[in-house]
């Protein structure tokens, strides 16, 4: 914005800056009518004056005035070599003064500005908020704008103006102040806001592509599933109207033969279970909050040993184990990590089995030990992997998905998991769960 002030009759008035913004204590000069200003009659009848003798000396290095006074010379080349543009505008808005680099904002020389209202060089849509600020700034609130200037070849140039009120006799006559040209900062930072908002528009297009292929891949989940099922049930059932009604005048081998085709079945429809739960897991809504580790980890080893009644095994269960993360996730976590620790030590006459907390370096693990069979490091990659299986299907049931759901759960909370074992010395399964602090940012 531009603004000015008037001046008495017979002096003439100097655009200035703050001392914080040249490094050199400045005002608004008033100059007498000889053009000398009152500091320099002072220094110059000093100069007149008889001065006694001095006995010889080395001369003294020539001290530092620290107010050293600028000619009206000085200051004009001064504020006509900056790079901001200087401006005044009287309380009326007219320019009364703008130095010479508005030539290279504007294209307009500066005795082609003054006299003339800054109105006519402010766009018509910034205009009614410029003029709100010049009448804040004339009431003493200091504060920056940022406009549109009109420039003599029509196109308009960003700028930003820092300004203050001009007082004479304790009366405010105008405002002085700087604008620079951000021209330049303002295009890019509309190119970053079109970047950003072409990247968003992308992102939902991303997101919505994405959600109708798990929409459809869901939807063909469920319908394989119910269409494998049929099947499988007919199979199973058959089987066992096989062995009911004709098994006394079956062969040894046909008995075999359909108990075997009666455990493939069970097994296949085991396995869709289990990949249905894995495809669930990773669509699901997670709700984060504080789960106690313990009690959940106490309950499923209370229903392991109601279904396995007659096996002994040693579990020790550390108190106070919280983690941050989704309830229901974090129990079938614990869930497929204990029933693993169970089916694994059920060769062991004195199976053990410990969950706990130790100390990484980025912070507290959980983990769930046995001293079951084990495993070859060498395979420890495998591990999380859906159907990858260490040991054979008819020593150890399952359908090799269990640690692939483990694996997604902490996936999905952001954590790490990671496994520790040895042949025939048992295993140690550890997993990390960000802490509150981190999943609220």
């Amino acid at each position: 914005m531009f603004h000015a002030s008037t001046r008495p009759a017979g002096s003439t008035w100097l655009p200035v800056f703050a001392a914080d913004r040249l490094g050199i204590p400045l005002a608004l000069h008033h100059m007498t009518s000889t053009g000398a200003p009152p500091n320099r009659k002072r220094a110059a009848a000093r100069r007149r004056r008889p001065r006694p003798e001095q006995p010889s000396q080395s001369p003294a290095p020539p001290a530092v005035a620290p107010d050293l006074p600028l000619s009206p010379e000085q200051y004009r080349e001064l504020v006509e070599n900056l790079n901001d543009v200087v401006f005044i505008v009287a309380q009326d808005g007219t320019i009364t003064y703008v130095s010479p680099v508005i030539r290279t904002v504007s294209g307009y020389e500066p005795s082609d500005v003054m006299g003339r209202p800054f109105s006519d060089f402010i766009h018509p849509d910034d205009l009614p908020e410029i003029a709100a600020s010049f009448s804040r700034v004339l009431a003493g609130q200091l504060e920056p704008s940022e406009y549109r200037l009109r420039t003599r070849s029509g196109e308009c140039r960003w700028v930003r103006s820092h300004s203050r009120p001009i007082s004479s006799g304790g009366q405010v006559v105008g405002i002085q102040g700087v604008l620079n040209d951000i021209t330049e900062r303002v295009e890019n930072e509309r190119r970053v806001r079109q970047l950003n908002e072409e990247l968003e528009q992308r992102v939902r297009e991303r997101t919505a592509e994405l959600e109708a292929a798990c929409s459809e891949l869901e939807s063909f989940s469920y319908a394989v599933a119910h269409d494998l099922r049929a099947p499988l049930r007919a199979i199973n059932a058959f089987s066992q109207f096989l062995l009911d009604d004709y098994g006394s005048r079956l062969p040894g081998t046909a008995h075999e033969y359909l108990n075997r085709l009666r455990a493939a079945a069970l097994r296949m429809a085991e396995l869709i279970d289990d990949l249905l739960q894995l495809s669930r897991i990773t669509r699901s809504p997670m709700h984060r909050k504080p789960v106690n580790l313990s009690a959940v980890a106490r309950a499923i080893v209370d229903e392991l040993q109601a279904a396995e009644p007659n096996r002994n095994v040693t579990v020790t269960i550390a108190d106070s184990l919280v983690g941050y993360g989704d309830g229901p996730l974090l129990r079938v976590l614990l869930h497929n990590l204990l029933a693993n620790a169970w089916k694994f030590s059920r060769q062991r006459p004195n199976a053990r089995i410990e969950v706990g907390q130790a100390q990484a370096g980025n912070g507290p693990v959980f983990f769930v030990r046995d001293n079951g069979t084990g495993f070859d490091m060498a395979y420890a990659d495998k591990l999380f992997r859906p159907f990858q299986r260490l040991h054979d299907a008819r020593e150890f049931e399952g359908t090799g998905v269990g640690l692939a759901i483990v694996g997604r759960i902490i996936q999905r909370h952001g954590g790490q998991v990671w496994a520790e074992g040895a042949v025939d010395h048992g295993a140690t399964f550890f997993f990390s769960l960000p802490a509150a602090e981190m999943n609220a940012e």
